[in-house]
C-alpha cells in the first residue's frame, strides 16, 4: 500500500503547487488590468493637457497682443477643468535691442533670471530672451513674472526643442518656483509663430504641472487598492527621474512575498515615461478570500490523491486513476488558456485589448521602419452608440458592440489586427498597405458596413461610425503619435457630419482644440449660464386660422465672450459627445417655463392660451427620473402643466419600449402636450402615432419649402395633412416663409403656423413687442 498511497500523496502535492500557481497567476493578471486602466487613463489625461496648450498656441499666435485680464479667461477653463495644472504662460520673444523698452515701458518691469532652488536674480545680457509676460492665474504666481526661462538650463533645453521641431516639449522634472511641498513638476513648451508670413516667433506658450496633483486627479475614479504607483521620466538624468509616487520609488524593489511589478510607457511631449505600479502586502491580504478557496480546493484535490491511493491498492482500478489525472490536468490547462484569453483579449467583443494591440502594433512599425514599408492605422468611434446604450439599456448595447466586432472582423485582410480600446472606440492596423489608395479601400468598406441597420431583439437601429485614418511614416514615426494622429481625424470626421471618414491632415489640430474648447465653456456655462452667454430664443406659432398666438417654441442660443456666437448644431453636438446634453436640457426647460410664468404675471389676457415648446433629446428622456423633473420644473415656474409641450424625435419612438411608452403616457397624464418634432424625416410609422400619447405632427421645413410649386413636397404635406385629421391630431408647419406657403397650409387645414413670415426667433425681451404689433395688424 505505500507505494500507491506515495503515488496519491505526490498526485495531490503537485495539483497544489499548480493550483497555486494559478491562484498566483489570476493576481497578478488582476495587478496588470488595474495598470493597464491607470495608463490608459493617464495616457488620456496628459493628451488633452496637449491638446488645451495647442489651443492656447493657436489663440496667441492670432492674438499675441492680448492683454492680462482677457489671457486669464482664456486659460481659465482649462485651469478649472485639469486639476494639477500649476499655471499658463505667455513668454515673450524679446532680443536684445528690445530689453530696455521691454523693462522701462511695455510691459515695465525687470527681465530676471532664476537657478535650481528658485532663486532670483537679473538676468544676463543675452542675444534673446523668452520672458513671462502674461500669466493665469495671476494671483499667487507673480514670482514668475519676468523670469527669462532660458537663463535655467533645464528649462532653456525644452524651450530649444519646442522652437526647432514645432511641437510641444517637456522639461526634465523640478521644483518649481512657486512650490511650497514637496510635489515635483514640469513646465511643457510650445512656440508660437505669428499667423501672417513669414511666421516670425511671437514667443512661446507654457504650462507648469505639479506631478503628484495631475496623477492624481487622473487616476481617482479608478480602484487601486493595494497597488504603489510611481511615476517616472526615462529620459531624464539619472538621480532625477521621479515625476510622481513616493520618493525613491523609481529605485525601491517590489515588497516580498509574490513580487510583482507591471510597468507601462507613456508618452508626453516628445519624452518617454513609465508608470510603475507595484503590488503591495496590503494587495496580496486582499486575497485572502482567494487563498482560502485555493486551500479548500488544495485539501480536496489531498483527499482525492489518497482516495486514489486507496482504489487503487482496494480494487486495482488503475484506469480510473489516470482518467482522473487526465481530467484534471485538462482543467488547468484550461484555466491557464482562461488566463491568457484575459490578459490579451477583450472579454465583450473577443478582439484583442488595447495592450496587445500596442505590442502587435509596435512590432509592425518597427518592421516597416526596416523594410521601408506603409501602415495605416484607423482609429473608429460609434456615432450614435451612446442614444442606443441609453435608450435600449446596457444588455443590448453589448449585442450592438458585439455585432460590430464582428462586421469589423470582416472588413479585414488576414495580416489586419482590430482591437477594442474600450467604450465604443475602435482601432484597426493595416500592416503593408499601398499608401492612402489601400488604406482608403478598408475605411471605405468598414464606414459602409457599420452604416447599414443591426437588428436588436426585433428593433432595427443604424448607428455609423466616425473613422480617422494615420499613415506610418507620413502621419507619424511612433505608435503615439499615430494613434493621436488618427483619434484627430476621427474627431475631424464626426465634426464634418457624422458616419465619415479622414485622413490625418495637421490643420485638423485647429478643429480639435476648437472642439476641446467648446466642451470645457460649455461645463462653464452650465455651472454660469448668464456669465457665459446662454440665452433663450423664442418663435412664435401662431394659429392658421386666425393668426393669434398659440405657442413659443424655447431655442437655445450661445454667445460665448470669448468663442463669439456658437451655432446649436455645433454646440449641441458636443454637448451629447461629452455626456452633458441632459444638463443642458434640464436647464433650458427650467428656464423656458419661468421665462413664460414671466410673460403670464405681465400680461395675463395676452399669454393666457399661450405655451412654451421645449425640444427633448433622447438621452435626456432616457432618464429614469425625466417625469419628476418636468413636474419640478413646473411646479418651480408655477405653472400648470397644459402651459408645456415638449418636443421629441421619431428615432426616440422607433425604441418601442415599455418604459419609454410609460414615461410618454405618465406625462399626458400630467398633462404636458407631447409633439413630434420633423414628421417624416426619420422612423415614420401610423403604428407608432396610433399606439403612443401624441398631440401634435410637426412638418419639417424641408417639406414646407417645396410647397406649393414642388409636387412631391405637396404630395408629401397633404398626405401628412390628412393623416393627422384622420387620426385626431394637430399639425405645426416649420418654415412657412411666404403668404404662397400659408394659404396652401392654411386651405388643406393645418393647424398652426411657424417661421420668418410671422416673426424670427425674438430674445426673451422683444416678445411682449411683437405680440402688441402682431395683435394690431391681425385686428386691422
Amino acid at each position: 500500500m505505500g507505494l500507491p498511497l506515495a503515488s496519491g500523496l505526490v498526485l495531490g502535492g503537485a495539483v497544489v503547487h499548480l493550483l497555486a500557481d494559478a491562484q498566483t497567476a489570476q493576481l497578478r493578471l488582476r495587478a496588470e488590468q488595474a495598470g493597464e486602466q491607470a495608463a490608459q487613463a493617464l495616457q488620456r489625461r496628459l493628451d488633452a493637457q496637449l491638446d488645451a496648450l495647442e489651443a492656447m498656441g493657436q489663440l496667441l499666435a492670432r492674438d499675441p497682443a492680448i492683454g492680462q485680464e482677457a489671457f486669464e479667461q482664456a486659460a481659465g477653463m482649462w485651469l478649472r477643468r485639469y486639476p494639477g495644472t500649476q499655471n499658463f504662460t505667455f513668454n515673450w520673444h524679446v532680443p536684445r535691442s528690445q530689453r530696455a523698452r521691454y523693462e522701462c515701458c511695455e510691459p515695465g518691469w525687470p527681465i530676471l533670471g532664476r537657478d535650481a532652488a528658485g532663486r532670483r536674480f537679473p538676468a544676463a545680457d543675452a542675444d534673446e530672451h523668452m520672458v513671462i509676460t502674461r500669466l493665469a492665474p495671476l494671483a499667487g504666481n507673480e514670482a514668475a513674472r519676468g523670469l527669462d526661462v532660458l537663463s535655467y538650463e533645464p528649462l532653456r533645453r525644452a524651450v530649444r526643442q519646442a522652437i526647432a521641431s514645432g511641437r510641444p516639449h517637456a522639461t526634465e522634472p523640478f521644483r518649481l518656483v512657486q512650490e511650497q511641498g514637496a510635489q515635483r513638476g514640469i513646465v511643457v513648451y510650445h512656440a508660437v509663430h505669428a499667423a501672417q508670413p513669414p511666421h516670425a516667433l511671437l514667443g512661446i506658450v507654457s504650462s507648469a504641472f505639479r506631478m503628484g496633483d495631475v496623477t492624481r486627479a487622473a487616476l481617482e475614479a479608478l480602484p487601486l487598492p493595494g497597488l504603489a504607483l510611481c511615476l517616472i521620466d526615462l529620459d531624464a538624468s539619472p538621480g532625477n527621474r521621479r515625476l510622481a509616487g513616493a520618493e525613491g520609488c523609481e529605485l525601491a524593489e517590489p515588497p516580498a512575498p509574490l513580487p510583482a511589478r507591471h510597468a507601462w510607457p507613456v508618452r508626453f511631449a516628445q519624452r518617454h515615461w513609465q508608470l510603475r505600479l507595484d503590488a503591495t502586502e496590503v494587495f496580496w491580504r486582499q486575497a485572502a478570500t482567494d487563498a482560502r478557496l485555493h486551500l479548500t480546493a488544495s485539501t480536496g484535490f489531498v483527499a482525492v490523491g489518497l482516495l486514489t491511493a486507496f482504489l487503487l491498492v482496494t480494487t486495482g482500478q488503475r484506469r480510473r486513476v489516470e482518467q482522473l489525472v487526465r481530467e484534471r490536468t485538462l482543467e488547468l490547462a484550461r484555466s491557464h488558456a482562461q488566463l491568457q484569453q484575459l490578459a490579451h483579449y477583450d472579454t465583450l467583443t473577443g478582439l484583442v485589448n488595447r495592450n496587445r494591440w500596442s505590442e502587435l502594433a509596435r512590432a509592425v512599425l518597427d518592421s516597416a521602419q526596416r523594410e521601408g514599408r506603409q501602415v495605416a492605422i484607423i482609429y473608429l468611434d460609434l456615432d450614435r452608440f451612446k442614444h442606443v446604450n441609453d435608450s435600449l439599456g446596457h444588455a443590448q448595447g453589448d449585442r450592438l458592440l458585439q455585432a460590430v466586432a464582428q462586421r469589423l472582423q470582416g472588413c479585414l485582410r488576414g495580416r489586419d489586427v482590430a482591437a477594442r480600446f474600450g467604450g465604443d472606440e475602435f482601432v484597426v492596423l493595416l500592416p503593408w498597405v499601398k499608401g492612402r489608395e489601400g488604406a482608403a479601400v478598408v475605411a471605405r468598406k468598414i464606414a459602409r458596413v457599420l452604416d447599414a441597420s443591426i437588428e436588436l431583439d426585433g428593433a432595427r437601429v443604424r448607428i455609423g461610425a466616425s473613422l480617422g485614418v494615420a499613415l506610418f511614416p507620413d502621419d507619424g514615426a511612433d505608435l503615439d503619435t499615430l494613434l493621436r494622429h488618427a483619434d484627430t481625424a476621427m474627431y475631424a470626421a464626426k465634426a464634418a457630419g457624422r458616419n465619415q471618414w479622414r485622413f490625418f491632415e495637421p490643420s485638423m489640430q485647429t478643429h480639435v482644440s476648437r472642439r476641446l474648447q467648446l466642451e470645457s465653456a460649455l461645463r462653464e456655462a452650465l455651472a454660469d449660464p448668464s456669465g457665459s452667454g446662454l440665452r433663450l430664443a423664442f418663435q412664435p406659432q401662431v394659429a392658421a386660422r386666425d393668426g393669434r398666438l398659440v405657442g413659443l417654441e424655447a431655442l437655445l442660443r450661445w454667445q460665448h465672450p470669448v468663442l463669439g456666437t456658437v451655432p446649436p448644431a455645433e454646440f449641441v453636438r458636443v454637448a451629447e459627445e461629452a455626456g452633458i446634453v441632459d444638463r443642458l436640457g434640464h436647464w433650458v426647460l427650467r428656464q423656458a417655463l419661468a421665462q413664460l410664468a414671466r410673460w403670464r404675471a405681465d400680461d395675463p389676457a395676452g399669454f393666457a392660451a399661450v405655451r412654451v415648446a421645449v425640444n427633448v433629446s433622447a438621452h435626456e428622456f432616457a432618464h429614469a427620473d425625466f417625469v419628476a423633473q418636468v413636474r419640478q420644473a413646473l411646479d418651480g415656474a408655477g405653472l400648470p402643466a397644459q402651459a408645456l409641450e415638449l418636443e421629441i424625435t421619431e428615432s426616440l419612438l422607433v425604441q418601442g419600449r415599455t418604459d419609454v411608452i410609460e414615461r410618454l403616457q405618465a406625462l399626458q397624464t400630467l398633462g404636458v402636450r407631447l409633439s413630434l418634432d420633423d414628421f417624416g424625416t426619420g422612423y415614420s410609422s401610423l403604428g407608432y402615432l396610433k399606439r403612443l400619447p401624441i398631440g401634435t405632427l410637426k412638418i419639417d421645413r424641408g417639406f414646407v419649402e417645396g410647397i406649393p410649386a414642388d409636387p412631391d413636397s405637396v404630395a408629401i404635406v397633404r398626405a401628412t395633412l390628412s393623416m393627422a385629421h384622420d387620426l385626431g391630431l394637430e399639425v405645426v408647419a416649420e418654415g412657412v416663409e411666404t403668404p404662397a406657403q400659408r394659404d396652401f397650409l392654411r386651405a388643406h387645414g393645418c393647424a398652426a403656423l411657424q417661421g420668418w413670415l410671422y416673426a424670427r426667433a425674438l430674445a426673451a425681451d422683444e416678445v411682449p413687442h411683437w405680440l402688441a404689433r402682431h395683435a394690431r395688424a391681425t385686428t386691422a
